[in-house]
């Protein structure tokens, strides 16, 4: 039974990243955190395409992205689906709006950031 709630009260501190009094806490997180900037990396290995980001101060950044079709709820209610188009990539990557990015041929403008995991970072972009 003991060993039922240790592994509950483990589950439960890794989702929620609450302090825990387990010695072994920081030494697990930090192995997650690895693996999963590991997972982030052969993502974008393996599904990920050529990017070049010319950011606002017009420096550039070859790196790996994925940009993909994503259907979301829009509107006041969010009552209307609608269809963006969202780039992942490491989120290291510090995008602005207005910064562009090119990839297979075509142009895309960075709108704003949908969402970041501390690993990948989702971006919606559109077409210029």
């Amino acid at each position: 039974m003991a060993s039922n709630l240790e592994a509950i009260d483990f589950l439960l501190s890794a989702y929620s990243c609450r302090v825990s009094t387990t010695p072994n806490y920081f030494f697990e997180t930090a192995l997650m955190d690895e693996a999963f900037k590991q997972m982030g990396h052969s993502i974008l290995s393996t599904f990920g395409q050529s990017l070049s980001i010319t950011f606002a101060d017009t420096s550039t950044l070859e790196t790996l992205g994925i940009i993909k079709q994503q259907v979301v709820e829009i509107g006041q209610y969010e009552a209307v689906a609608g269809e963006i188009t969202v780039l992942s990539l490491d989120s290291a990557i510090r995008l602005k709006r207005g910064d562009t990015v090119l990839a297979n041929g075509s142009t895309y403008e960075v709108d704003r950031k949908l969402k970041d995991d501390g690993y990948l970072a989702q971006w919606n972009i559109y077409a210029n």
